[in-house]
């Protein structure tokens, strides 16, 4: 490289020449961007799986929910991971403003169309404690993905964003946690005391 020259970074809007390395206190986004992206199209292949391997005669209205609420989460997190991708390549000026905005009202789209199924088919979650914690806990990270979006700080933005993205990953493994156990409390036979 010549001297005075910077080596050229297709993500650039993303990081400087600083912060292209991972090093202790901060890692680059993109690395955070792609692990979750593909953490999350993980889940999405578990949860087909899941359906696939489940009779279909064996499923409750409650357990289709759940899945499509699965597919749902595990989905939206691996294309909003990959949302600022082409931004940044584009070198779109406000990638994080955008992306937010964007992260903010789609985490209230799911939301609202979580607790209006929910009502709607008068269906109780098997872990109401954790149903109403990940619901507050989203809408709470939706109104802070809006106050980043609107701040003049790009690392608090990228990391509110990986935040938002985190919510859906653990969303995600959260439901198909507790589909696996229902599945097995069908499949062990209870111990007679």
């Amino acid at each position: 490289m010549v001297s005075g020259m910077s080596a050229f970074h297709p993500l650039q809007p993303f990081a400087d020449q600083r912060n292209l390395r991972i090093s202790h206190t901060r890692m680059e986004p993109v690395a955070a961007l792609s692990t979750i992206a593909g953490v999350a199209v993980t889940l999405t292949g578990f949860a087909g799986l899941l359906a696939a391997f489940r009779g279909s005669d064996q499923w409750q209205p409650v357990e289709f929910f759940a899945v499509r609420y699965l597919l749902l989460t595990s989905a939206s997190g691996c294309l909003l991971a990959l949302l600022p991708m082409p931004m940044g390549l584009a070198r779109y000026p406000n990638v994080w403003p955008a992306c937010l905005l964007i992260l903010a009202a789609w985490l209230l789209a799911v939301i609202i169309w979580t607790v209006s199924e929910t009502f709607r088919r008068k269906a109780r979650p098997r872990q109401p404690v954790r149903y109403v914690v990940t619901q507050i806990a989203g809408v709470l990270l939706s109104a802070w993905a809006v106050l980043a979006a609107l701040g003049p700080s790009n690392p608090d933005q990228s990391a509110v964003y990986l935040w938002g993205l985190l919510w859906f990953v653990a969303t995600s493994i959260s439901q198909l946690v507790i589909q696996i156990t229902h599945g097995l409390r069908r499949v062990v036979p209870k111990a007679e005391s």
